[in-house]
């Protein structure tokens, strides 16, 4: 969309609230560093066009999408998809670049507790209560 936020642009984490990846204190940001958690609000269409760090806790509320023109890695302990989309190629547009996913986190290690308050995805998951489009060009196994 017109009005899509790209990683790379540190005025997109503007919006970052204190204890998230990207807040540093009062009016100043930074792009979200290696170990941080960082919350994608609803209403936010944020583009990844970067190398994105490792990231320990990743909520997706509004929609996070991949550039088709860049290998990437995302790497979290935990991606919770809370009512927004991950979304990494298109249908009639698949990512022809190598994106891998990689869980990191223990099983044991984090209980996250869902909004409800009482269940858990637990640690090492993707929790996905929104959208998952992975789109990937066809192989030939």
């Amino acid at each position: 969309p017109l009005d899509a936020l790209f990683w790379s642009n540190i005025q997109t984490w503007e919006f970052t609230e204190p204890g998230w990846g990207g807040y540093v204190s009062d009016g100043v940001y930074e792009l979200p560093p290696n170990g941080s958690n960082v919350k994608i609000p609803e209403n936010k269409y944020i583009v990844v066009d970067v190398k994105l760090p490792k990231l320990k806790y990743l909520q997706i509320e509004g929609v996070l999408e991949f550039d088709n023109n860049l290998d990437n890695t995302l790497e979290a302990d935990i991606i919770f998809i809370n009512g927004g989309q991950l979304i990494i190629g298109w249908e009639n547009n698949p990512i022809e670049k190598e994106i891998n996913i990689i869980l990191t986190g223990e099983e044991s290690s984090t209980n996250f507790y869902l909004p409800n308050g009482y269940e858990t995805i637990g640690g090492k998951a993707i929790g996905v209560y929104g959208g998952l489009d992975l789109h990937g060009k066809p192989r030939y196994v």
